[in-house]
């Protein structure tokens, strides 16, 4: 502050000194560019993955960026599971409802989360039934957090 005080306004290390306090006070335009770009990319890859795994009902895939525990709710049956036992939940799940179609709908975020909506049909030959998955993105990957599996509203 002092030296502030002893420049006159004729000198020429103001230029600079303003110019620097306005470098330290600027938002980092070109991290905040990277970021999005980066989520924008993790959220491509979650989506294939996620879409991929389930298409073929494969549930090790799917839950392979699962977190320790996960929230899972099957057909009305909610709970949390370890990674390892939501994997077999899922397996079963397949097994009593082997998947024909899987397709997107709709996918929504929210600072580092996603919730991706999907219709699944079984070869069971029943009305599609609704998915939703909640992706969380980590500092360069993903994980699934929660998936909800319900029958399709009439």
């Amino acid at each position: 502050m002092d030296f502030l005080l002893r420049m006159d306004s004729w000198s020429p290390a103001l230029p600079v000194y303003a110019l620097v306090c306005l470098l330290m006070t600027a938002p980092p335009a070109v991290a905040t560019a990277q970021t999005a770009e980066a989520d924008t990319s993790l959220q491509a890859q979650a989506l294939e993955h996620v879409r991929d795994a389930f298409a073929r009902g494969d549930a090790r895939a799917l839950l392979a960026h699962a977190t320790e525990r996960i929230e899972m709710t099957l057909l009305g049956r909610s709970t949390h599971y370890s990674r390892s036992q939501a994997i077999y939940v899922m397996e079963e799940f397949f097994r009593d409802y082997p998947p024909e179609q899987f397709a997107a709908e709709d996918t929504s975020g929210a600072e580092g989360s996603w919730f991706m909506a999907y219709e699944y049909w079984s070869t069971r030959g029943q009305e599609p039934m609704q998915v939703f998955i909640r992706v969380r993105t980590l500092a360069d990957s993903w994980e699934v957090r929660e998936i909800r599996v319900e029958r399709q509203r009439r």
